[in-house]
């Protein structure tokens, strides 16, 4: 095991999570506290998932006129903090634009810069993305108007063990 940390969800929910390094490293996680530590060879019964969702929030952020902002996703930086790496974490994000006047102007624009790369989410008063947990997403205000967004999120990582059952072997 390396890297292990218990954690508690914005819903106040117990979990641990930790990687298990054999032939190559998948993360961990399991329900409750485990009461372990890391550098302890473990035997983990349980469900691969390839995506495993971890946490979810909503923000709201406020943009002036014509303003960019990078959005903070504080369960991504907080598990980024615990040692998941970029490539093995995601969020997935919706947002809401709330007070925009006119009513059909060019709102929001969510974009990422991925390996240099522009990618843009669009301009409009609600949808979705998805993004690596290093990749920072930035919001710009397209009108002259001050705006209200709300913005849930999901937190997830790539290759993942649901752990039914943790054994400490000798």
């Amino acid at each position: 095991m390396a890297e292990y940390e218990e954690q508690t969800t914005t819903k106040r929910i117990a979990y641990t999570i930790f990687r298990l390094d054999e032939e190559y490293s998948v993360f961990v996680f399991a329900g409750k506290r485990q009461g372990l530590r890391t550098g302890l060879k473990v035997k983990v019964t349980g469900t691969f998932e390839k995506d495993k969702d971890v946490d979810s929030a909503t923000l709201r952020m406020t943009l002036g006129p014509k303003e960019e902002g990078e959005v903070d996703f504080s369960l991504a930086d907080r598990l980024m903090q615990d040692g998941i790496c970029c490539a093995c974490g995601y969020f997935r994000f919706t947002w809401n634009v709330r007070n925009r006047y006119p009513s059909n102007a060019r709102v929001i624009e969510f974009f990422n810069e991925k390996q240099g790369a522009h990618l843009s989410y669009g301009v409009l008063p609600r949808g979705q993305g998805i993004a690596s947990m290093c990749s920072p997403i930035v919001a710009v205000n397209q009108t002259t108007d001050r705006l209200l967004i709300d913005i849930a999120y999901t937190v997830g990582i790539s290759r993942a063990i649901d752990a039914q059952r943790v054994e400490v072997q000798q």
